[in-house]
């Protein structure tokens, strides 16, 4: 080595040493746990294992034909774990996962007339590559790779296997002014299912600042850029569905919170943001709100707002909407909770002009009582809506609901265009696929949407759902919104037993239209129920009559669960229960009709010696009446860990009877892994 660089290298190790010395014992403890090394390496490990899954699927129709679809795929590997760090870990720390194998597929379809098969052998190759530079000092830094390919078995989930390419890095300023951090990410997604696959091709940068003026002010700055396009194929009980989905959005949000005397007892929040996305619809939003929050005395607060909305459409669209409220909160020891507030909202238009202005106010109580917990609440809007021009239609975005199997969750305006319901997942990037995902209900004038078994939606998610409504111009009115609810929960005498009732009425009053058809929805939603627990079993019973101006339905919901514990190793679960349904479609000619959803199913799980675990879990749903459907299906796992040998293996079998459709779906999973490799001594944590 030149002179030169013995000086260089004794420079920089010197620099390291005093950057991760931090005086006394510390120090000692870095110095010996942590020695100055070009590459260092802190813990080693590696795998070698076999994975086997068999996916198959028959289609069989009344008309007759029966289509069969086979794929086997088989792959054995190495997979090797390395981390450490070079110089010191203050300066680079490392982690590495690499994955080397070969994959063989066997792909086989029979239908009437014609059979076809392939074979496909190719390499394995899957890595997860992390490096972090100066973790602990003011400007750090992460970049990483990975590359991955998973095997998913779950019931009536149309995935069976995901592989996953991204990249990305992050730097980051930990400065005392202004702290920020830029991260940008690129990935592509590949799923396969039974009856779809996709691939999903997505960049993000993300830009965070946080700004911050003693206990006084606080800013934060984000920035977020994402480019989205996904293909999506799907076969359905309706037919094939092919769709392109492309998604670009800029964000760009601006929050301060200013407070205005020491305590923070009053502050100022002002929030602005800009919002961008081309996709089916673009759109431009630009946002603008000042919220003024006063705390008066530990019980009583009160609150000014005021906000600007604009968004602009790609048809040349323009809607702008204002809105202003003054509000007060007040509590009353534990017990009652009052709120009320003035509010008003002006909607402009290219079509209408909107004013809506009114008082809202809300009371919530709580008592304990002699045989329990008694919870009421009552509120009420009282709205003035006056509407001018033509008729148009109004764009609603990110409307969020939860959808289930079995109850259709009904979207909060009327008259929406089936056309242009648009449904993503929270984050807003995944656009589900109707007929496949979900499917979508009418009752009168409202539109409701229900989780269709074996899509990519599971029953109880939460999604946003885009759509547009058509609105009348020329008229003039009064909104009555009310809802009250009561329940009681016992804890003495009929302990685990819950009562509660809830109505919600909207009602037009005073209404003044140009046309008798004025295109407003007045409902009444009842609903009452009971909830019982004992011991391990939990049993609910809920009623719920729904009434509005063209239609309705009444609606009887049951529910019986247990949980066991048999002994230290065994648990078991299990539900069963009925919804019943009917529908007055037609009110004026009384047509009615009834469905009926009628599921159960039960869950055990258990160990074996102190390192083997098994589950079986078997769930069947039916409906009746507007939709004929049968869905069945069971799953087992079951695994075991000797020493440094994993064997893990699982089977489910699903059918699937719509209509004159049957598909018959099977699943066979087993792996096998064993751990090699050994730690180095020393440099251990």
């Amino acid at each position: 080595m030149l002179p030169a660089q013995r000086l260089a290298a004794c420079l920089l190790a010197a620099a390291l040493v005093a950057l991760a010395a931090r005086g006394g014992a510390e120090a000692d403890r870095f110095r010996r746990e942590y020695p100055v090394q070009a590459l260092a390496i802190t813990d080693t490990s590696a795998e070698i294992g076999i994975e086997y899954n068999y996916f198959g699927e028959t289609i069989r129709r009344s008309g007759g034909g029966r289509t069969r679809y086979s794929n086997n795929y088989l792959q054995e590997y190495y997979q090797a774990r390395i981390r450490g760090y070079a110089y010191h870990p203050r300066f680079l720390t490392y982690s590495a996962q690499v994955k080397l194998g070969l994959s063989q597929q066997w792909l086989k379809r029979e239908s009437p007339g014609d059979s076809t098969s392939s074979q496909d052998n190719d390499e394995l190759v899957g890595y997860d590559l992390r490096v972090d530079l100066f973790k602990e000092h003011p400007v750090s830094g992460t970049v990483f790779a990975r590359r991955d390919e998973r095997i998913l078995m779950g019931l009536f989930v149309d995935r069976y296997l995901v592989r996953t390419e991204s990249q990305g890095a992050t730097v980051r300023w930990r400065n005392g002014v202004a702290p920020m951090d830029l991260s940008f990410t690129r990935s592509r997604i590949d799923e396969y299912g039974a009856d779809s696959s996709s691939t999903t091709l997505s960049d993000t940068l993300e830009y965070n600042l946080h700004h911050s003026i003693g206990k006084r002010s606080q800013t934060d700055v984000q920035y977020r850029y994402q480019s989205f396009d996904r293909d999506f194929q799907a076969n359905t009980f309706n037919g094939d569905v092919e769709r392109e989905s492309e998604l670009n959005t800029h964000t760009l949000q601006a929050t301060n919170r200013l407070n205005l005397d020491v305590a923070g007892r009053a502050n100022l929040r002002s929030t602005v943001r800009y919002h961008r996305q081309r996709n089916n619809q673009d759109l431009m939003t630009y946002y603008w709100q000042e919220r003024l929050q006063l705390e008066h005395t530990e019980n009583l607060r009160s609150y000014i707002l005021a906000s600007f909305l604009r968004n602009d459409y790609s048809d040349h669209r323009q809607t702008d909407t204002y809105r202003g409220e003054i509000g007060v909160d007040h509590q009353l020891f534990d017990s009652l909770k009052s709120h009320l507030d003035v509010h008003g909202r002006r909607t402009v238009t290219q079509a209408t002009e909107e004013d809506r202005y009114g008082v809202t106010g809300r009371l919530n109580y709580r008592k304990n009582t002699a045989l329990g917990v008694l919870s009421a609440g009552y509120s009420r809007t009282f709205d003035r809506v006056t509407r001018t021009g033509g008729d148009a239609h109004d764009d609603i975005l990110d409307e969020a609901i939860t959808i289930f199997i079995a109850v259709p969750a009904f979207l909060s305006r009327s008259d929406v265009v089936d056309s242009s319901i648009v449904v993503t997942d929270p984050t807003n990037t995944i656009i589900y696929n109707e007929g496949f995902d979900y499917e979508l209900t009418h009752q009168g004038r409202r539109t409701g949407l229900r989780v269709v078994p074996g899509g990519l939606i599971a029953d109880g998610d939460l999604v946003l759902v885009d759509y547009r409504v058509e609105i009348d111009g020329d008229i003039a009115y009064i909104a009555d919104d009310q809802d009250v609810y009561v329940r009681h929960d016992f804890d003495r005498y009929l302990r685990g037993l819950s009562l509660y009732a809830q109505q919600h009425d909207l009602r037009a009053r005073s209404v003044d239209a140009f046309d008798d058809n004025f295109g407003l929805v007045e409902y009444t939603d009842r609903m009452a129920g009971l909830r019982q627990e004992w011991r391990d079993f939990a049993f609910v019973s809920e009623y719920q009559d729904y009434e509005d101006d063209l239609g309705g339905f009444t609606q009887w919901r049951n529910r019986i669960e247990g949980n066991h514990r048999i002994n230290s190793r065994i648990r078991w679960g299990w539900h069963a229960g009925i919804n019943q349904t009917r529908y007055d479609s037609e009110r004026e000619i009384g047509d009615d009709d009834e469905s009926e959803y009628r599921f159960a199913g039960a869950h055990i799980n258990g160990t074996f010696t102190r390192h083997g675990y098994w589950k079986v879990e078997a769930r069947t749903m039916q409906e009746t009446g507007r939709t004929e459907r049968t869905t069945n299906g069971i799953i087992a796992r079951v695994g075991f860990d000797w020493r440094r040998v994993t064997v893990e293996g699982g089977a489910r079998f699903e059918e699937y009877d719509v209509f004159d459709s049957q598909r018959d779906r099977v699943q066979v999973f087993v792996r096998m892994k064993r751990t090699l490799g050994r730690r180095p001594e020393g440099y251990l944590r």
